[in-house]
């Protein structure tokens, strides 16, 4: 699975004082050298540690009393190696999902050319079909707050077993357990914590029924 290096985006640097800019400025034995450590974690299903780890910021709401800790958003930021590991994967389970249909059509959040008034013109399209057609038509619509910060990963890397080939979800299952984070403000520092839940992609996956990957192979024979 290959990846370009110039794609990466000049961001401040992490904990590890790594930017994309110090990555795009490698030279080829440099290029040559990082390329056998992703390699390596693909063939060896093991992901360092360190890459597992995020640096929360907080930052002040425009307009909001810093006294109070609602005030404050935070900002989770990886490793820039680690960003890119996750662009490989999902390179990697990309053409399965869609292949597979794991997520239907309707199903919009964090999709490539999906975008959100393709889903109100469908919203719109729906409701001139019933209304001259003479049907009811209703719609339910849930706000979950917090949604992917409560995303439970166990359920998550259960569907993904079902869902992807066994080296697919062995890759998978590394990058999701055993994630830590910690709080920064300021020059201030908390100790590691364990994320037990939280991520974005794979929530499609997650909020979908659950469905054998050979049930969903045969349907695509038919």
């Amino acid at each position: 699975m290959s990846f370009n290096v110039k794609s990466i985006r000049k961001k401040a640097p992490r904990y590890d004082l790594i930017t994309g800019k110090i990555l795009k400025l490698l030279s080829q034995k440099g290029l040559r050298a990082i390329t056998k450590i992703y390699n390596a974690i693909i063939q060896t299903e093991y992901i360092p540690c360190q890459w597992k780890m995020g640096q929360t910021t907080m930052i002040i709401k425009p307009g909001k009393n810093p006294n109070y800790v609602t005030s404050y958003g935070p900002a989770s930021l990886l490793p820039t190696v680690s960003k890119i590991l996750e662009k490989i994967f999902l390179k990697r389970v990309t053409p399965i999902k869609d292949e597979s249909k794991l997520i239907p059509s309707h199903k919009f959040g964090f999709r490539k050319e999906h975008r959100t008034i393709e889903q109100v013109r469908r919203l719109v399209y729906k409701i001139n079909n019933d209304w001259e057609s003479k049907r009811y038509c209703s719609a339910a619509f849930i706000d979950i707050s917090q949604a992917f910060d409560k995303l439970w990963h166990t359920g998550l890397l259960y569907k993904l077993k079902r869902a992807f080939p066994h080296p697919d979800y062995t890759l998978l299952k590394p990058y999701l357990t055993d994630r830590t984070f910690q709080v920064r403000y300021q020059e201030e520092y908390t100790k590691l914590c364990t994320i037990h839940s939280r991520t974005h992609t794979l929530f499609n996956i997650y909020s979908m029924p659950t469905r054998n990957r050979a049930n969903t192979d045969s349907n695509l024979c038919r």
